[in-house]
């Protein structure tokens, strides 16, 4: 799968801004969905073809583009976190798998 531009790059930019959103705080997490894989549905709300065509976009992103991009499906933050907030479960998670550390496919 090829990514294309513009409108590839403004969605990137906009998944970056979402992902920087999230770095404001980091909570003291009890646990996080159980896959460390860069696209992780663990509400099982997806097909198989979706979740491979997003392992696909992820991968290619990471290959062309250098791009660590990851996927995360969950229920609700307080499966996680009771009465938490998302940007603060994404940044503990963030952390806790060691993404964005700088090396593409840390996850």
């Amino acid at each position: 799968m090829k990514i294309e531009t513009p409108q590839s790059a403004r969605w990137l930019h906009l998944l970056v801004v979402a992902l920087l959103a999230a770095l404001v705080t980091v909570p003291a997490m009890a646990s996080f969905p159980p896959s460390a894989a860069a696209v992780n549905d663990a509400a099982d709300l997806l097909s198989e073809s979706e979740l491979q065509l997003l392992r696909s976009a992820t991968s290619e992103a990471a290959t062309s583009h250098g791009l660590e991009v990851v996927v995360v499906i969950i229920d609700s933050v307080d499966v996680y976190d009771p009465g938490g907030q998302i940007e603060p479960f994404a940044r503990a998670l963030f952390d806790h798998r060691g993404i964005g550390g700088g090396a593409t496919g840390s996850w």
